[in-house]
């Protein structure tokens, strides 16, 4: 289940017509609003919110600032991290939430990896993999693995987070969040 908190221009002779958008849109289990934020639970996968989001400003020609994410998070610290003026659209997700936090150096309890169990193993793998300018051959001769094994443990967390260490822009996050913890 997903979770969408959108914070809305305020002009409430759109208030109706987003919660009527927002049940024709998503397969939507709850909706509420909260000032000028809403909060939407659905059953949508994260690509067709993003659809469903193109449509809701296609159709109501208005300005928003978005998440998405899972629906354990924290609704509160997400709405306090989102910028509180709406000057275009867009659509943040835990990713850029992550950037926004490190470019505007707010300091929050914010940090994207406080929901996996990440054990010391993988640990010392992403330092070691980040220490060596993301080179998988040199992480490997230096950890002693095979080179397999080192892929391997990569696609896992992965898999777990959805980071992508081989992109800068995830190994950026990861170092950020996660060397100063090893």
């Amino acid at each position: 289940m997903s979770l969408i908190i959108l914070r809305i221009e305020s002009n409430t002779t759109h208030d109706m017509n987003i919660f009527s958008i927002a049940k024709d849109l998503f397969l939507t289990i709850d909706c509420l609003n909260i000032g000028s934020d809403w909060i939407i639970h659905t059953k949508e996968t994260k690509e067709h919110i993003k659809e469903g989001l193109n449509n809701l400003y296609n159709d109501l020609m208005i300005n928003f600032i978005g998440y998405i994410g899972n629906d354990d998070e924290d609704i509160e610290l997400i709405r306090s991290i989102l910028p509180k003026k709406v000057y275009k659209r867009t659509v943040y997700d835990e990713k850029k939430i992550a950037q926004y936090v490190i470019k505007n150096n707010i300091i929050s309890e914010f940090h994207p990896f406080k929901k996996y169990k990440l054990n010391h193993e993988i640990l010392e793998t992403i330092k070691a993999f980040l220490e060596n300018n993301m080179n998988v051959s040199k992480t490997a001769e230096k950890m002693y693995l095979h080179r397999n094994t080192l892929i391997q443990r990569l696609e896992k967390f992965k898999r777990d987070t959805n980071y992508d260490l081989k992109k800068f822009e995830d190994a950026f996050i990861c170092s950020y969040y996660l060397i100063p913890e090893i």
